[in-house]
């Protein structure tokens, strides 16, 4: 379950407009009850103690790869990020766990017959 901080962060960047700026209503509307269908999947035991957010660096160390490379999986959509950054200019992103383990479940090769 989410945090309600947690929470206000990823309304702040689901809702916010062109600007970048989001407004106490539309922060209060983004971050009403989730759906009901929109359960986390449950996450690998060596997440489970972790912060909710992990930054790019945790993830690029996490996986021995460079900060630029998991920043490609933003642009095509196989991580969700997280703006946590107050201004326009120069974004900080973040990273779920939860996306992070969906992310190696589905990297994970099949088992062989």
């Amino acid at each position: 379950m989410l945090t309600a901080y947690a929470q206000k962060l990823i309304a702040k960047n689901v809702a916010a407009p062109a600007s970048g700026r989001s407004s106490p209503r539309r922060l209060a509307q983004a971050s009403a009850a989730p759906a009901p269908d929109a359960a986390e999947p449950p996450l690998p035991p060596g997440l489970a103690a972790r912060p909710l957010l992990m930054t790019v660096a945790e993830v690029a160390g996490r996986f021995g790869t460079s900060h630029n490379f998991i920043l490609t999986f933003r642009e095509t959509g196989e991580l969700d990020f997280v703006n946590i950054g107050s201004g326009s200019t120069r974004p900080t992103y973040r990273i779920t766990r939860a996306s992070v383990a969906d992310f190696e479940r589905r990297r994970r090769p099949a088992p062989k017959p």
